[in-house]
């Protein structure tokens, strides 16, 4: 099991300490990897959902929620839920991909939109597409007729009335609610972390460094794998200072040369020599990282057996997000602390996944969860 071993030696002493977060804290935010870009990129097909049907579809949650453990995971999403601010719609375009997506107003939470293909039990992709189209045409269909008051509309008005409640009932039977719990949860450390990233430098710091020290365990669990060996004090040393060059390149967007100027300060000339001299430094895609563990001797590992592990420890739908940016790679870890059916993936490193979640989670007492109207 790759949680079980201890936490990587990052801290040195204190100056050493003091030098890293100062390094963190002058970070901008320049890399197309640092944030999930919703600019005009949302489109949704959102149910419209009677008060009673949108609170049939809160206690089913709610139900969920009593079959888990007490937890911080569980107590936000309660709140989140009571609130009235969490639809399964239909993602359209360019997020169709997305587990989730949020909507908020200065430091005010207003809605939770799950990704309803990603949490339907038995209606896949475009079955919960057609059922939710189908559920606004009737209603838009039942208004229609009430313009007209005859018997002829009477009877179709009851006709198309027991359709649509037919199809509420297969709406709310469609979803899979301990993994909507995970979505939840999933979305709104999300929208945390962002939050982190855009406003808050210290935290952002602490959110670098810590998900650095993540990297470095997963580095340590590869190197494990590929050499039937424990990584002795030195090696670990350069796995640390290559995880955060990974984090620092990859995620932020930082050239070498800015890295090594901040490295220098917290490794020495000497360790940042070593990595200097490689020329796998421009990590366009993920597993570049492991050309670059290659070529500086840390580690003879081919991308073929690094993809592997990686999708081994996390899964695709874990790894994928790994892969695509800071902000949804932090959600991924904070969530997986977790008993979770949405990833089914456990930490790389308990402690240090337990501390991102407690750094992110921070930033909800500046964040309102206001009731919201109920959604029709």
């Amino acid at each position: 099991m790759y949680n079980a071993h201890k936490t990587p030696d990052i801290e040195v002493d204190e100056k050493h300490q003091l030098e890293k977060e100062k390094a963190y804290q002058t970070i901008g935010l320049k890399s197309e990897r640092l944030l999930f870009d919703s600019k005009n990129a949302a489109a949704f097909l959102s149910p419209q959902l009677p008060p009673e049907v949108y609170e049939q579809f809160k206690k089913n949650i709610f139900l969920a929620l009593q079959k888990m453990n007490t937890s911080r995971k569980t107590k936000a999403v309660h709140k989140i839920v009571d609130s009235n601010m969490v639809t399964c719609d239909v993602f359209i375009d360019k997020i169709q991909d997305r587990i989730s997506y949020i909507v908020s107003s200065e430091n005010v939470l207003l809605r939770v939109q799950l990704n309803a293909a990603m949490f339907a039990d038995f209606l896949q992709g475009i079955g919960i597409a057609k059922l939710v189209a189908r559920i606004n045409e009737l209603n838009e269909l039942i208004e229609k007729e009430k313009q007209l008051i005859n018997e002829y509309q009477k009877y179709n008005i009851d006709k198309l009335t027991a359709e649509l409640n037919k199809q509420y009932e297969l709406f709310l039977s469609a979803f899979d609610y301990m993994k909507i719990v995970d979505g939840i949860y999933f979305a709104f450390i999300s929208y945390l972390t962002r939050r982190i990233i855009l406003t808050n430098a210290k935290e952002k710091a602490k959110v670098f460094e810590t998900l650095s020290a993540v990297f470095s365990s997963i580095f340590q669990y590869i190197y494990r794998k590929n050499t039937k060996s424990i990584p002795d004090d030195t090696m670990k040393k350069q796995l640390n200072m290559l995880a955060a060059y990974f984090v620092l390149n990859y995620y932020l967007g930082l050239t070498s040369m800015e890295i090594f100027a901040k490295f220098k300060r917290i490794y020495g000339e000497g360790e940042v020599e070593r990595i200097k001299k490689s020329t796998k430094l421009n990590l366009k895609n993920f597993e570049d990282f492991a050309d670059l563990l290659y070529d500086t001797g840390v580690l003879k590992i081919q991308k073929s057996f690094f993809n592997t592990i990686m999708r081994q420890m996390f899964g695709e739908r874990g790894y994928e997000l790994i892969k695509g940016n800071l902000q949804d790679a932090v959600s991924y870890f904070c969530s997986i602390n977790h008993k979770n059916i949405l990833f089914n993936s456990i930490s790389p490193n308990e402690n240090l996944t337990f501390r991102l979640e407690e750094i992110v989670l921070n930033e909800k007492s500046k964040v309102i969860i206001r009731k919201q109207n109920l959604m029709i």
